[in-house]
């Protein structure tokens, strides 16, 4: 998909620049005395860097549309279900942007 071509490019422009990549899910970040970073990832691992970026993924925000009792249905990814046109399967229902799934950007919702 889009966001993997994307994350990939962006990896190894990294790469090629000298900056390490480290991906996982982290638990804790300290400030070391000297300002290095201690990151305490969710396996157990620990490293320290001068800098981390942080970049997380995001899901759809549909929980607070109570839409349990429509007849919008949702994909196995729990976005909304929609056609090429961003209609729903609920008659009147559009759903465009981050909750359908197809393109996570913001001008595309807006």
């Amino acid at each position: 998909t889009f966001d993997q071509e994307l994350a990939q490019f962006q990896i190894t422009n990294f790469e090629d620049l000298g900056v390490a990549v480290e991906i996982g899910q982290i638990e804790q970040i300290e400030k070391n005395a000297d300002g290095s970073l201690k990151v305490t990832k969710v396996d157990g691992h620990v490293d320290e860097f001068d800098c981390v970026l942080v970049a997380i993924g995001r899901s759809a925000n549909v929980t607070s549309l109570n839409l349990k009792n429509t007849d919008v249905q949702f994909t196995k990814t729990g976005h909304i279900k929609t056609d090429e046109y961003e209609n729903t399967t609920a008659s009147g229902v559009h759903a465009v942007g981050d909750v359908n799934g197809k393109i996570a950007l913001t001008p595309v919702a807006i």
